[in-house]
């Protein structure tokens, strides 16, 4: 539907590039399989299998082959380099058109098209994740600029080193397409993504300058040259970022044996520091103020599972980026008990109950491969909490905790058939306890058919993270909002010697939800 700018199809659009996917059904590995006509079903909405001018030339069933795979993709390929070798012009042509209007666009009423641009300006704190998204729009062909001194825009006034992204570009559509925010058409619901603005994943302020303006500015080099001229004191060998520090530094320095001191409450709330200096006033430490110091990084469990999983991935992916040490965790490991010699902390991926308890079917794999945790891992795991440990899940491994632990949580979601999020930036708000200390007001994080919880007894439970109260959505799709709203979206359940946290959404989604990645250190660090 050309909606979602996350494929290879429309993110070549949006560089004026024509963009194609092919897709053929599968065969049983590489074994044909026979459908007879009756079984087959139309793509989409349409109403039957047969053909119109959205499904042309259905198949007419009988056997499918490895072969008919092969073929179908040859002869696209075929005719697409046919077409392009005969009108080799035209394409050059159409593409060099499409760039010139993507850097002229009008309005309806033929005046210049808003907005005219898109400015970080130097307030956004998080060096880190301002890196990554300057390095993103330069690996995508974009222009960003510095300005090079003060200057208006839109009644607003903006200091020298705002960065600024110009519409009036070549790939200006790839930009309005991160950066605004999407508005899912009324209709039919989305089954997948449908919002995905990027400065807000990455917790930037980030401002649409909807009238022309005039600034004085000059082209960076990279993120490096961009975060300089943002900040003349930045280093970037000591990046600003969450919470006041750098998580890469944080972790290395754990990892090499060193200590880090967390503040909670005062002014420095949420904040950490290398080593023990966050010295405690005697007026803060009569209000309540308090530090946690670590030492060293705790012993990092994350579970593995043999069917393969996205989530575990995207997670691994973080963690690995971030320099947080971690030892995998296959079946065989946990059902062989004694956790708590092992690890501090284990982390269970977003992973169904099925695959959690079952794993793979016997004879589906070599043997080694198959069974899941259930019973002797998923016991080993509730000894390892009831002594100590801390286990921390998310989305679907969160429901498998809630069952094995026998939680007082009512997932508001389940069942609830006017709430539809199939992927959406959606707004929390910080909720109660050390764990939610120095969040800032709002924390944006990615929602794909996640969990909310109402908690009738509170006892034995802190709530650090809630869906906002009211305007819950940041962007894309949503229905039935009331669903979720003011309820928890991040839970600490307390058990025994240890506590499980549980996390209604994925923390680290794909990769994309920078500001959420910092909920997730908090989980892995914070007793």
């Amino acid at each position: 539907d050309m909606w979602w700018n996350g494929g290879n199809r429309n993110v070549p659009v949006r560089h004026n590039i024509i963009g194609l996917l092919t897709e053929a059904a599968s065969v049983n590995i590489a074994s044909p399989i026979f459908l007879e006509r009756r079984e087959l079903r139309a793509p989409g909405d349409l109403p039957a299998y047969a053909s119109s001018n959205r499904f042309p030339a259905p198949w007419p069933g009988g056997w499918w082959r490895l072969r008919d795979i092969i073929d179908y993709e040859l002869a696209f390929g075929e005719s697409l380099l046919g077409t392009l070798t005969r009108d080799r012009s035209a394409f050059i042509d159409n593409a060099i058109g499409a760039a010139e209007r993507a850097m002229s666009a009008t309005g309806a009423a033929g005046e210049p098209a808003a907005p005219r641009a898109w400015l970080l300006p130097a307030d956004n704190e998080d060096h880190n994740a301002l890196a990554r998204l300057v390095d993103i729009l330069d690996r995508g062909g974009v222009e960003v600029h510095s300005a090079t001194a003060d200057f208006t825009a839109d009644g607003r006034d903006y200091g020298a080193g705002t960065l600024i992204v110009y519409r009036d570009q070549p790939y200006g559509q790839h930009v309005k397409d991160l950066f605004e925010v999407q508005r899912y058409p009324e209709g039919a619901a989305p089954y997948d993504v449908s919002g995905w603005t990027l400065p807000i994943l990455f917790g930037l302020r980030r401002v649409e300058v909807v009238a022309d303006f005039e600034a004085e500015a000059e082209l960076v080099d990279g993120a490096t040259d961009a975060l300089a001229r943002m900040d003349p004191d930045f280093l970037p060998e000591v990046m600003a970022g969450s919470d006041g520090n750098e998580w890469r530094a944080l972790f290395g320095s754990l990892t090499a044996g060193g200590s880090a001191t967390f503040r909670f409450g005062g002014d420095l709330a949420g904040h950490f520091t290398l080593g023990a200096d966050l010295e405690l006033s005697p007026e803060e430490a009569q209000d309540g103020v308090h530090n946690v110091v670590l030492e060293g990084l705790p012993r990092i469990g994350v579970y593995t599972t043999h069917s393969g999983s996205m989530n575990e991935g995207w997670l691994r992916w973080v963690l690995d980026g971030y320099g947080c040490g971690y030892t995998r965790l296959f079946n065989e490991t946990i059902r062989a008990g004694a956790l708590n010699e092992l690890c501090d902390v284990i982390v269970l991926p977003s992973i169904g109950g099925s695959s959690l308890d079952r794993g793979r079917s016997p004879g589906s794999l070599p043997e080694l491969y198959t069974r899941g945790l259930d019973p002797e891992g998923a016991i080993a795991l509730e000894e390892f909490v009831r002594s100590g440990g801390r286990l921390v899940t998310m989305q679907s491994s969160a429901t498998w905790a809630t069952e094995l632990f026998d939680l007082d949580l009512e997932e508001v979601t389940r069942g609830a058939g006017d709430f539809s999020c199939p992927g959406s930036v959606l707004r929390t708000v910080p909720g109660d306890g050390d764990l939610a200390d120095g969040l800032k007001p709002s924390v944006p994080i990615f929602f794909s058919r996640g969990l909310a919880w109402e908690l009738p007894d509170a006892d034995g439970y802190e709530v650090p993270l809630r869906y906002a109260p009211r305007r819950v959505l940041y962007s894309g799709f949503l229905e039935g909002a009331d669903v979720i709203q003011d309820k928890a979206a991040w839970v600490r359940a307390q058990y025994g010697e240890g506590s499980i946290d549980l996390f209604g959404f994925r923390p680290q989604y794909r990769s994309w939800s920078e500001a959420a990645f910092p909920l997730l250190f908090r989980a892995l660090l914070l007793e």
